[in-house]
């Protein structure tokens, strides 16, 4: 926080500095800076070299000559003349107002002595990492010297520096901001000025604001954990046993819980919603005990803890709920043991429902029914096993006129009519039946229009299409697919 108020406490000074800068050496040095760098990219290279240049210029200043003494005519007057005494510091013979030159006892000529230069210096900069500009830099420093009249003995100088520069992406293309320079003094108190200093204003009476806040916060949060008496905090420790809703449970899908300590190791953190049915299997094969299962129950989330405890008998489901009820210290090393041996064996499972459902799902539909043909044919075991979890376009025609009609209700009847396109005529009247009257319009219209120019892979989107709608209708109880 200090550094960022440092900060911007160098940066306003530095921005009031830069308004009384001399508009007059600014040009100087502008237009001595680009003639430098025209003439580096003419003869060594366009973005070899970077060349930057500063003056010192002497101020502008007014030079009075006298000539002669004037004679001029003077009223003789019988008054007596007004003593005047001149104060220190006062010229007694020239006023400084230049409204008053002809008006002194002198002629005189007043001329503006223009500004010289004192001194040049000159700084050459090239990329270090390019070898072969190292050669370059003393034809460099040569050009600069005679481009501007360096004289050594008025203390000018030309340097050149070698800095160690990353090649970072140049766009010619990108139109360059040009700073136009106005002679004279900026008026302090512009508009924009006062904008400017409004803004800056604002700015650290936020930062200040915000260091506060943020020192009552931290303040508040230390007397909060030491207990308002300086004591230090008490480490809580969340029993697993507890049942959070889902998403805060112990272990797999639900997440892992939170607990006091970082090093604190959750057990079963491996199950998830992915591998909960080969987890249930593995347990099953294992017969453990009840009482063991229970404390596996207590490390998983809850949603996962349910489905583990879904797949035991009423008998085994009390056991196992009275354990869970009772709180144990369990043995750990038991306990690392049991668990390295479950995962090193949910890592060997191959298969499964859920990963079958998950490719045949990504198979066409056309695909399908062939492997449904062939292992009917050669392995009707397989196909009897296989059967239940594949669903076909085909099986549409199993369902009741009803649910059908609830199909498509709720789907898109130009889909619909690209799906029909090269199914038997069996399916296409039990589609036909079920259709409103618009809708059979609107799909012998799409047949007659579009039916030949229907390619195979929009057909087959289309039926998978109507399939998904009918197993999330299955899914929610609201048809029965036959299969």
């Amino acid at each position: 926080m200090l550094m960022r108020l440092c900060l911007v406490v160098i940066f306003f000074v530095l921005s009031i500095g830069s308004l009384y800068a001399n508009p007059i050496k600014l040009a100087m040095e502008q237009n001595l800076t680009e003639m430098c760098q025209n003439a580096l990219d003419s003869l060594c290279g366009k973005d070899n070299f970077v060349v930057k240049v500063q003056v010192a210029i002497t101020d502008p200043e007014y030079v009075v000559k006298y000539t002669e003494q004037s004679s001029p005519k003077m009223k003789k007057s019988s008054k007596a003349q007004k003593q005047v005494y001149i104060l220190p510091g006062v010229p007694a013979l020239k006023n400084l107002s230049p409204d008053a030159l002809n008006k002194l006892p002198y002629d005189s000529t007043t001329t503006l002595s223009k500004t010289r230069i004192r001194r040049i210096m000159a700084s050459v900069f090239y990329n270090k990492s390019r070898k072969e500009l190292k050669k370059q830099s003393k034809e460099a420093r040569k050009l600069v010297e005679q481009i501007l009249d360096i004289k050594k003995e008025r203390g000018d100088k030309v340097d050149v520096r070698a800095l160690n520069l990353k090649q970072l992406d140049y766009n010619p293309a990108k139109t360059p901001q040009l700073m136009q320079l106005v002679p004279g003094k900026e008026k302090i108190f512009s508009f924009k000025n006062i904008l400017d200093l409004l803004l800056l204003l604002l700015f650290i009476l936020f930062i200040g604001v915000y260091a506060v806040l943020q020192l009552k916060s931290a303040k508040k949060e230390g007397e909060d954990s030491g207990g308002g008496g300086g004591a230090p905090g008490v480490n809580v420790s969340v029993n697993p046993n507890i049942e959070l809703p889902k998403g805060g449970g112990g272990g797999g899908a639900g997440g892992k819980m939170s607990m006091s300590s970082s090093s604190m190791k959750t057990y079963y953190d491996f199950v998830d919603d992915d591998n909960i049915d080969n987890f249930i299997f593995l347990l099953k094969k294992e017969k453990l005990p009840v009482t063991e299962v229970s404390s596996i129950l207590s490390f998983l989330s809850p949603d996962l803890a349910v489905k583990v405890l879904d797949k035991y008998t009423i008998p085994e489901q009390s056991k196992m709920t009275v354990s869970l009820l009772e709180e144990k210290l369990a043995n750990r090393d038991k306990l690392e043991k049991l668990e390295k041996k479950l995962k090193g064996a949910i890592e060997c499972f191959t298969g499964g429902q859920a990963r079958f459902v998950n490719v045949i799902d990504l198979i066409s539909g056309k695909n399908k029914k062939k492997i449904l043909d062939t292992l009917q044919k050669s392995d009707p075991k397989g196909f009897k096993a296989m059967r239940p979890h594949v669903v076909v376009f085909d099986d549409l025609l199993q369902l009741e006129d009803e649910e059908l009609s609830l199909i498509l209700s709720d789907a898109n009847l130009e889909l619909i009519a690209t799906a029909l396109v090269s199914v038997d005529q069996s399916v296409y009247n039990k589609f036909d039946d079920n259709l409103t009257a618009s809708g059979k319009a609107m799909v012998s219209q799409y047949l007659e229009l579009k039916g030949e120019n229907t390619s195979s892979t929009e057909i087959e989107s289309a039926q998978d299409y109507v399939i998904k709608l009918a197993k999330k209708l299955d899914e929610s109880g609201k048809i029965k697919l036959k299969k």
